[in-house]
């Protein structure tokens, strides 16, 4: 793949929440990019930073976040130094964002077209009539049914694969230059949620579009991403071309996380749960934040935050052993 611009960049962002002795770091120094027609996954537990760091961009934070430090480079502009009305002007016009649980995110007393209407009708963007027939044809090329009869229905009315594909196309309306797609297919069956993504993904790559993908899925994003960011604890473990991050992961977390997937090659192969639980975030990092449940630990390990740093083409590692060359099974 052919890198040709940044759409956003993402430089040592920490967000934290509360304050005093009940503080939580849930960011702690993270960069990465996005480009112009590229995936990027960002994969981690629940609780690593990923969902955080994207509403921290949006300025959605809820009332007890807050930024600490670190840029969002949109553009010419930092989204993080940007007042509410500039990024209102931003949201769903220039960066479309599909929200984690979208089925039921849906306001369930407006009718799915008006909501499908919204950001065109919002930023000035369409007439009302444009918006319509633009809304009809997003509907269609999500595989909504009778799309023009479904224009009409309120979310209730339709099924939970129905709803998904009608809060995507919202995010798409205004033909935003990078989508942000939090959990996309959360709470829809197996079979569904290769519809969903396939049609997302064909509507992107169609408008040349960056998309940000969260997910916890490994496997889901080594099937979409052209590139797949590791967090955990707040922190980039590995980030990576999808081809190296599956043929030749090199931190220890993300070749824990393989190891503890199925195999369909090998599917009687047993899988390898990765041990212990994670470290709580309440106090600021003052080593690794797998260290605790790491098999290749050592003594630095536990009193050195490891630097991000270049291993190969695009392939960037968090990780003392792999940086001295010394990782166990090299």
């Amino acid at each position: 793949m052919t890198i040709i611009e940044a759409v956003m960049a993402i430089e040592d962002l920490a967000v934290e929440f509360g304050q005093h002795s009940q503080r939580v770091y849930a960011v702690n120094q993270i960069s990465f990019s996005v480009h112009k027609g590229e995936w990027l996954g960002l994969v981690g537990e629940s609780g690593s930073g990923k969902s955080v760091s994207l509403l921290a961009c949006l300025g959605l934070l809820p009332k007890i976040g807050r930024v600490v430090s670190g840029r969002a480079r949109f553009g010419d502009r930092d989204l993080l130094r940007l007042q509410e009305r500039a990024l209102r002007e931003l949201r769903g016009r220039d960066i479309g964002m599909v929200f984690q649980g979208l089925s039921t995110a849906l306001n369930p007393y407006v009718r799915v077209g008006a909501q499908i209407m919204e950001p065109l009708l919002e930023h000035r963007l369409a007439s009302k009539p444009t918006a319509k027939a633009h809304a009809i044809r997003l509907m269609e090329e999500m595989g909504i049914p009778d799309s023009a009869q479904r224009f009409n229905s309120y979310p209730f009315e339709l099924s939970g694969g129905m709803r998904q594909r009608a809060g995507i196309a919202a995010a798409l309306a205004a033909e935003p230059a990078l989508l942000m797609a939090d959990e996309p297919t959360t709470a829809l069956d197996t079979t569904v949620q290769v519809q969903v993504l396939s049609v997302l993904q064909e509507a992107c790559r169609r408008r040349g579009m960056g998309v940000i993908l969260v997910t916890h899925d490994l496997a889901m994003a080594a099937h979409v991403c052209d590139r797949i960011a590791v967090l955990y604890g707040g922190r980039i473990m590995e980030i990576a071309p999808t081809a190296t991050f599956v043929s030749a992961p090199a931190h220890p977390y993300t070749r824990a996380l393989q190891a503890a997937l199925i195999d369909p090659s090998d599917p009687w192969r047993p899988l390898a749960p990765i041990a212990g639980v994670a470290a709580p975030i309440t106090s600021k990092l003052t080593g690794c934040p797998f260290v605790t449940r790491c098999p290749s630990a050592m003594g630095r390990c536990h009193t050195e935050v490891p630097i991000v740093t270049l291993q190969g083409p695009d392939h960037l590692v968090a990780c003392h052993r792999v940086q001295g060359g010394i990782l166990d099974g090299d």
